[in-house]
């Protein structure tokens, strides 16, 4: 058992995969570090496999360039090459995303790095780190407030269903917008359950749906996909009806 010395004076590594948007990765340090803030002793390593050339000036940065590879190719490394005992950093987008925390735990589990002490989400819209048992008692904003972003939008001209939306009544108080993310559904929005309701009533989505099935089928029968990204793309494939005449 290690005596409250040992404690005080143990070091700790943050392992961060630097996503495409580099311009949060300031943010997210200083955020992690006021996350982990009673921590004295911190080393971040950043693992890039971007083209985009990036300096940190920061001398507790260690940055890692490395061949394109996945998430969890990433984290090995970062935690074999970590120094202290290690967090691992998520760069998510959207706090109000519960079913991210829970893929990142399982990604962990089923790739033995579960020895994590922690792992911490970066969510750039906030500007606030979180950790994912947590995650859900920071969920204090509103529906009514709360972005809406729909998958299939990405796979069609946005005017028109934004127009579409914003004549049912979905632009009051709400920011509405393309998916910023995988084609992941709200599922757990009541607004994004309403409009999924009415888009299919009225035919709202019957030029997008073709485009968006193709695209999850594609994936999810990729063989250099890895299968928790198929799984996470397989929701939407399920939840979107084959249309008529594709594939």
């Amino acid at each position: 058992m290690r005596d409250r010395e040992s404690y005080l004076t143990i070091k700790y590594s943050v392992v961060m995969p630097l996503h495409k948007m580099h311009f949060f990765t300031d943010k997210a340090i200083k955020s992690v570090l006021t996350a982990i803030r009673d921590r004295k002793d911190v080393e971040f390593l950043i693992l890039d496999d971007s083209q985009t050339a990036v300096v940190f000036s920061d001398k507790m940065i260690q940055h890692i360039k490395l061949p394109k590879m996945d998430l969890i190719n990433k984290l090995i490394i970062g935690t074999q090459l970590a120094e202290g005992e290690y967090y691992c950093n998520a760069d998510y987008d959207d706090i109000s995303h519960p079913q991210k925390f829970e893929f990142f735990d399982k990604l962990l589990e089923a790739n033995d790095i579960a020895g994590a002490n922690q792992c911490i989400f970066f969510d750039s819209k906030s500007g606030k780190s979180y950790k994912p048992k947590d995650g859900m008692k920071y969920r204090t904003h509103t529906y009514q407030n709360e972005r809406i972003s729909f998958p299939w939008l990405q796979h069609s001209n946005s005017a028109i269903p934004l127009k579409w939306l914003r004549k049912f009544g979905y632009g009051n108080g709400q920011s509405i917008g393309m998916a910023h993310t995988q084609g992941h559904i709200m599922t757990d929005s009541p607004i994004w359950a309403k409009a999924k309701i009415d888009g299919l009533k009225f035919g709202f989505f019957e030029d997008i749906i073709p485009n968006a099935w193709k695209q999850c089928y594609q994936i999810i029968h990729n063989d250099n996909v890895n299968k928790y990204t198929k799984e996470m793309w397989a929701t939407d494939f399920i939840e979107i009806k084959k249309p008529k005449g594709v594939l």
